[in-house]
């Protein structure tokens, strides 16, 4: 389907977000006026959603029917990431004949040049972001494009002028995966564990839903896989692109192998051998060392030289809310990790400090298995204390006191402010406080950023006040 096809066909855009009013703009700037459908009242819509309505001239329908009415009316169907459809609702598309389409989707159709696609439970906009650096050192064909679940820049806002040239490094989550009928030109599937199970029915689900990072590739295509997770490697085992495996263990195969205890990274390609030095690097955590190896793999294939590849490595500083250095304050460092938004991301983030630890966690919960955290919190022998937040606190307070915890623990609280309070209150000199929640942030907040952001606001006033 192409664009003119849309302009005689009646489309409509589930959500009005920021892959919603992205799309929404880019239809309208080609002469095609979608209806918006969004369950948020239009009353409780932000000003600037308001106001882009306005400006587009679109009509929006809102409310508890609105996914009803789009399936009565609309005939092309443009689903923002995390809209679920259920079986009655699959039945009614399935019967009028919608045809159903994303942000993702399309772009995966119109796009002339090459695509990076990069999935994974964590680690996935790191190593998109440090991918894209290290391209943007030596390569002189065309231009570099960051986009996708990373939210930076929408990727229909540069289609039109995209060419064969370009590269894209696209981060995918599984809602931009799940109804993908294309892979990537290369693909990356970084560590697959758990998540997203408040909307995926369970984990059996959430990796199928990954499956398109590789499923459809061909012989001419790339595939990056980690091999020290299994539902990793079954992924992998899809589609027919050449493999290249990441491994903490010694490989028989190309790929790139992670010598943690020297800090080193050895990739072999085809013709080649590089040995990648890690000491400099300014990335907390060993986790890390996977994300970085993934990228330089990538690089390597893609013909970016080793120099290039080791320059990028200690220059990268990260990415805001994710294992973020705030700064030291009267002697405490304080690391804002709000991205953390599973088990797994916490774990990593714990496993990454060597100091006194003053943990928070907590927030909405997503029905996630919380035992290995459990069982790390259980054998942390830096851990402080650790304070509680939310549902998931309530849940996480629970799991401790049935697993015998004997640390010091504080109880869950509704408010955010409140429980760095407590933090800065323990902390002496020489601690680090860690925000690294495990759970979403919609119980208290828009997103991930919005919480960091109010830490870390939090966190200077308190420190200014002294």
């Amino acid at each position: 389907m192409t664009i003119s096809d849309l302009k005689t066909q009646s489309v409509g855009i589930i959500g009005f977000g920021h892959e919603g009013q992205a799309f929404a703009q880019y239809l309208t700037a080609h002469n095609v006026r979608p209806v918006i459908y969004d369950h948020t009242p239009l009353a409780n819509w932000t000003a600037s959603q308001t106001q882009l309505l306005t400006q587009l001239g679109l009509t929006a329908i809102t409310g508890e029917e609105y996914l009803k009415q789009a399936l009565q009316t609309a005939y092309v169907i443009v689903r923002s990431p995390g809209v679920k459809f259920s079986k009655e609702q699959k039945t009614t598309i399935e019967k009028r004949g919608i045809i159903l389409s994303s942000q993702t989707k399309w772009f995966f159709e119109h796009c002339p040049a090459k695509i990076i696609g990069i999935t994974g439970t964590k680690g996935k906009g790191t190593t998109a972001s440090l991918l894209a650096e290290m391209l943007q050192q030596s390569y002189r064909s065309g231009a570099i494009y960051l986009t996708g679940n990373i939210g930076k820049t929408a990727p229909v806002t540069f289609l039109d002028k995209l060419t064969k040239q370009d590269l894209v490094v696209f981060e995918l989550s599984s809602f931009q995966l799940q109804d993908l009928e294309q892979s990537p030109n290369m693909a990356i599937c970084l560590m697959v564990t758990s998540d997203h199970l408040d909307y995926h029915a369970d984990e059996t689900e959430y990796h199928a839903a990954k499956q398109a990072i590789a499923k459809y590739q061909t012989q001419d295509d790339i595939l990056i896989y980690n091999a020290d997770y299994p539902a990793t490697k079954q992924i992998a085992s899809l589609g027919l692109a050449q493999k290249f495996a990441i491994s903490k263990s010694a490989l028989k195969q190309l790929g790139a192998q992670i010598k943690s205890d020297s800090e080193q990274i050895l990739v072999r390609l085809p013709n080649s051998e590089l040995e990648i030095s890690t000491q400099a690097r300014q990335l907390l955590g060993s986790h890390n060392l996977e994300n970085i190896a993934a990228a330089s793999l990538a690089a390597a294939l893609l013909g970016v030289n080793r120099s290039d590849i080791q320059i990028s490595i200690q220059s990268f500083t990260g990415l805001p809310h994710r294992l973020q250095v705030v700064g030291e304050f009267e002697g405490v460092t304080v690391i804002n990790d709000s991205i953390s938004t599973n088990p797994d991301t916490a774990i990593a983030a714990i496993n990454a400090i060597q100091q006194p630890l003053i943990l928070l966690l907590g927030g909405g919960n997503k029905g996630l298995n919380y035992q290995n955290l459990i069982e790390t919190l259980m054998n942390d022998s830096h851990l402080k204390a650790v304070i509680l937040i939310g549902e998931t606190g309530q849940l996480l307070q629970s799991l401790l006191k049935k697993a015998g915890f004997s640390g010091h623990v504080i109880p869950p609280s509704s408010e955010f402010s409140v429980a760095v309070e407590q933090a800065v209150k323990l902390a002496v000199a020489g601690d680090t406080i860690l925000l690294s929640p495990a759970a979403t942030s919609f119980d208290m907040f828009a997103n991930y950023a919005e919480r960091g952001d109010k830490f870390i606001e939090l966190i200077k006033s308190a420190y200014g006040k002294k």
